[in-house]
């Protein structure tokens, strides 16, 4: 894992999760790229097309967003950081899509401000349509959440779905990274019988071999819910969903649940992909 990228439209939530991208690039020698889209309107004043003054405004959207990186940079800690910058003209979901396949990103952050009636911000929904959109692991980080040195990993799971090769790795050498030793494992059963899975965990375990795992598995009629209620209940740091593509048969890790702990944690929550 070599880069991560940063979706930016200098709002707090933005400003929060290039902290937490930073913090995570620090300790982990990780090149940050810093990406802000504008529509490809944007800068056209009363529908009449000046393209100097369009050329001029798309200027200084790109230095102000160099001047937003090297804030960063300007700090001590983050002096040794590699931050990229780049000004993205047309749709967010499209730009980032691309620059992610065309630089070779490993990572996606994107901060958002969770409420109980869903997220809101600039970047609150965009964040929830970015996993649709792309497969890489998305880092959504909320304007609670914050980094920590020795975090506390939990991955939820229902055993079905098989992690992708690049997810996997992503999330092994971020955990190996960070110095974390034990995963948290949990499964979610919403029908109130109780069993456990000795197939599924020996999958885990070998897929997060440089790790160990401690396997729980909680009734929930929720399984939103039920995740975001161990997690609280677990001092978890960072929370970890699979989200399977175009797949309306299983319930469990559908985009209403992810998006549903999405919307209600104040923790660091990692999309990963099946």
């Amino acid at each position: 894992m070599k880069k991560i990228l940063v979706a930016t439209d200098f709002s707090a939530c933005a400003n929060n999760a290039m902290e937490y991208a930073m913090e995570l690039a620090k300790t982990l020698s990780l090149q940050v790229h810093a990406v802000n889209v504008i529509g490809s309107m944007a800068g056209v004043h009363n529908n009449t097309y000046n393209a100097i003054f369009v050329d001029d405004y798309r200027k200084s959207l790109k230095g102000a967003l160099e001047a937003w990186a090297h804030t960063y940079n300007s700090r001590d800690e983050y002096k040794d950081v590699s931050i990229i910058t780049s000004l993205e003209i047309g749709s967010l979901s499209t730009c980032l899509k691309a620059y992610i396949e065309q630089n070779g990103i490993n990572i996606l952050v994107m901060g958002t401000m969770g409420t109980p009636g869903g997220i809101t911000g600039l970047f609150g929904g965009n964040s929830k349509m970015m996993v649709e959109k792309t497969t890489v692991p998305e880092l959504i980080i909320p304007l609670e959440g914050k980094f920590a040195a020795s975090p506390v990993i939990t991955l939820a799971t229902d055993f079905v779905s098989t992690l992708s090769a690049e997810d996997m790795y992503a999330l092994n050498e971020l955990a190996a990274g960070l110095g974390v030793a034990k995963i948290k494992v949990v499964n979610v059963l919403e029908d109130g019988g109780w069993k456990t899975n000795p197939e599924g965990e020996e999958m885990l375990r070998k897929m997060l071999d440089k790790h160990t795992l401690e396997f729980y598995y909680i009734s929930e009629s929720n399984t939103a819910e039920g995740i975001i209620n161990f997690a609280v209940s677990t001092n978890t740091d960072l929370l970890c969903l699979v989200h399977r593509h175009q797949n309306i048969i299983y319930r469990l890790f559908s985009s209403n649940t992810v998006n549903e702990v999405v919307e209600k944690s104040i923790k660091a929550v990692l999309v990963l992909h099946k």
